[in-house]
């Protein structure tokens, strides 16, 4: 059994070891075909890396072209995809100085909080299988990180879904989710194929060239938006603030988790709750906008039914078991969404931290925080307001 382990360890190691080495990569192009039979469709994918601080993805779609850029912080993403053509920009600079006042706050709580590191730019991969579409889903795409592990950013998911590597001649292959297979070369770690296989189709990502070299700058000088074309920067700019906020929260488990396994006592759980309120409040009420304008919607309209419901005849205790049924309705979906925050809390773990000694401890922590908030901040106000708007009826 032991022996087992320990092989199993050591394969993991391999992605660390990956990682690390890939770090080093100064520039590169890569080109894949990719091809999917639902829909059935014929694509390139063109990936350009020049150095920590410029990166492109091109997607190609007969003469449709989707790119996105990664340069000096700033994301851009033109479009001509679709009915209208599309166009954002995102400069991280300005989503971290939302999060500065923030951060400063915490550092007084904890000082030994690690700095922000300089923006880097990278190419993400990330992959999932959605259990309710019985679907497998992936994205290539530019990412602005705060460290500057691994320009590939199938690396990262794969260390983050703990992928165990096969060795097969040059390659590695990595199965996950029980809908993917990766393969990599052995000596670099760079993707060779990617397949997701569902219900409802398959999906193959084929390397057809690869050239370790550094582009032209010329390629990393980004389009302008052109006429008529939507704004998306706003979604572009919500990309960044999870960036930023992954890596504060990455920050703060580096902060926080580690040290004597009997330091977490009572004094040093109110510290650090205290620290992380203002950030995962901004979080929740961020997240939580759309909901609240949709509910303030509902609610008038709630208002009306049982106007209508008292003009029509009903009795007060025909139209209070209605009342009461939409409140059971409103807590109903407000359970459901906070359970979604403290899912996603555990589910999205920084990578790595469940090594440190206090990891568990920390979300426990934050997942009680987080419930606090959402009862001050979103629960509450909700159920008051619905209650001043639609009184029970004597």
């Amino acid at each position: 059994m032991l022996t087992l382990l320990l092989a199993a360890l050591a394969r993991l190691d391999v992605l660390d070891d990956l990682i690390a080495k890939s770090a080093e990569v100064r520039g590169f192009t890569a080109v894949f075909d990719v091809t999917s039979n639902v829909p059935e469709a014929v694509s390139k994918i063109r990936i350009e890396y020049g150095g920590p601080k410029a990166a492109r993805v091109d997607r190609i779609v007969g003469d449709k072209l989707t790119s996105m850029w990664c340069v000096d912080g700033v994301f851009t993403m033109a479009s001509n995809e679709g009915p209208q053509p599309m166009f954002g920009r995102a400069d991280s600079r300005a989503v971290y100085a939302e999060l500065e006042p923030i951060e400063r706050e915490i550092l007084a709580a904890c000082a030994s909080l690690p700095h922000r590191a300089e923006a880097h730019s990278s190419v993400g991969m990330r992959w999932s299988f959605d259990a309710k579409e019985q679907k497998a889903n992936y994205v290539i795409d530019t990412e602005i990180s705060e460290s500057a592990r691994s320009p590939f950013g199938w690396l990262e998911t794969l260390a983050q879904k703990q992928a165990v590597a096969v060795e097969d001649g040059e390659t590695l292959r990595f199965e996950t989710d029980g809908a993917f297979r990766i393969v990599l070369s052995k000596s670099s770690g760079f993707l060779a194929e990617f397949h997701g296989q569902s219900p409802t189709g398959e999906m193959h990502v084929l390397r057809q060239s690869f050239e370790l070299a550094v582009p032209p700058p010329e390629r990393f000088v980004a389009a302008k938006s052109p006429e008529g074309a939507r704004d998306i920067s706003v979604e572009l700019a919500k990309n960044l603030n999870r960036v930023a906020e992954v890596g504060l929260r990455r920050r703060c488990y580096a902060a926080m988790a580690g040290g004597d396994p009997a330091a977490w006592d009572d004094a040093t759980k109110a510290k650090h709750s205290a620290a992380l309120r203002p950030f995962l409040a901004r979080s929740v009420v961020a997240t939580m906008a759309p909901v609240m304008e949709d509910a303030a919607k509902k609610r008038d309209g709630i208002k009306e039914r049982l106007a209508k419901l008292r003009e029509s005849g009903k009795t007060p205790e025909e139209v209070e078991a209605v009342r009461l049924k939409e409140i059971g309705f409103l807590q109903d979906r407000l359970n459901g969404l906070e359970g979604r925050f403290l899912a996603l809390a555990a589910s999205n773990m920084p990578s790595g931290v469940d090594r440190l000694t206090h990891a568990q401890d920390l979300l426990a922590l934050e997942k009680s925080v987080i419930s606090a908030v959402f009862q001050e901040r979103v629960r509450g106000p909700l159920l008051a307001d619905f209650e001043q708007a639609n009184p029970p009826v004597k």
